[in-house]
């Protein structure tokens, strides 16, 4: 009985550190190739609309090869609008752009930092992004907005 005070207590200082954070972002293909982007977070709190594709894979093992990313053709622009949710303190919304229109099984094979995925950490607001790839891999530049 006694911990159940100390519980509610962390529970109620947990919430509180939430932090509610608003983006927007643009990404312009100046690539030859499509690119697939995909908007997610590097921790809590988990909610629909951030979750990334290992945790939908998780979630959903037998779903079929359509993903919730966004295929932007060469020579054209994406934006997300404004999209917000709810972060601790320390988690990062991040912006996965993979060259190459994929499906789900290919996004969950490819690791951070190899030639073809970017990971790239956003900042609460606007966020314009230019992708280009030279044919070593993408690269991913921010840009002026």
């Amino acid at each position: 009985m006694r911990t159940a005070p100390l519980f509610l207590l962390c529970f109620i200082v947990g919430c509180s550190s939430m932090q509610r954070r608003t983006y927007d972002v643009l990404v312009k293909n100046d690539s030859a190739k499509p690119v697939t982007i995909w908007l997610t977070k590097d921790g809590p709190a988990w909610e629909n609309g951030w979750k990334s594709p290992e945790d939908l894979a998780i979630e959903s093992p037998k779903m079929d090869e359509r993903i919730s990313g966004v295929i932007v053709p060469p020579g054209k622009t994406a934006s997300t609008g404004q999209v917000s949710g709810e972060f601790a303190p320390s988690t990062q919304a991040i912006l996965r752009v993979y060259l190459g229109q994929r499906l789900i099984h290919e996004l969950l094979a490819m690791d951070r930092g190899t030639h073809d995925r970017i990971d790239v950490t956003l900042k609460p607001g606007s966020n314009s992004l230019l992708v280009t790839d030279d044919g070593s891999g993408i690269k991913v530049e921010k840009q002026a907005r």
